[in-house]
């Protein structure tokens, strides 16, 4: 998380971005999606897809949180009232795929070698709770690398800086 802080340290106030502030704010950048996403796909070996996509685009509530804190948008009720519903949708979306999960009645019911086979297509029945864990910081890392994304190019002073930056995170 500290090399997304690099970026934005030591940069002169309305000055000139330099080749060197784009290479580290691109180098930060990269990080950080690359580590969300290496995140999201290490969660999906522990648990559902279900659950950790509804997890990992829980960003939303950080996300508005940050935004407040780092970037000074305004808070609303529009936009409080707006999360929280994002948040109890995905909130069902969780339960509703816990709820139909096989489980251990339908393990019953089968014979050994097709139980077998299903158990081994999902995840460890062990690792669940540290693929929600992951999950959960696959999410928050993103949702950080979403509002300083936002930062560091809301700061360049040039349509040019600021295609020099998506190229070299790999947008452009």
């Amino acid at each position: 998380m500290a090399s997304f802080l690099l970026p934005t340290i030591g940069r002169p106030a309305g000055g000139r971005v330099t080749l060197r502030a784009l290479s580290r704010a691109a180098i930060a950048l990269s990080i950080g999606t690359m580590t969300a996403n290496y995140l999201f796909v290490l969660a999906l070996r522990m648990a559902s897809v279900t659950v950790v996509n509804a997890i990992y685009i829980g960003n939303v509530g950080p996300s508005y949180v940050l935004s407040v804190a780092l970037l000074g948008e305004r808070p609303g009720r529009q936009k409080q009232l707006a999360v929280c519903l994002v948040l109890f949708g995905i909130a069902l979306m969780a339960v509703g795929e816990e709820q139909t999960t096989p489980g251990a009645a339908t393990v019953a019911s089968n014979d050994t070698a097709s139980a077998a086979a299903l158990l081994q297509q999902g995840p460890a029945e062990g690792q669940h709770g540290v693929g929600v864990a992951i999950a959960i910081l696959s999410s928050l890392t993103f949702a950080v690398y979403k509002v300083l994304f936002k930062h560091i190019i809301g700061d360049l002073t040039s349509t040019m800086d600021t295609l020099r930056v998506l190229g070299a995170v790999g947008l452009w």
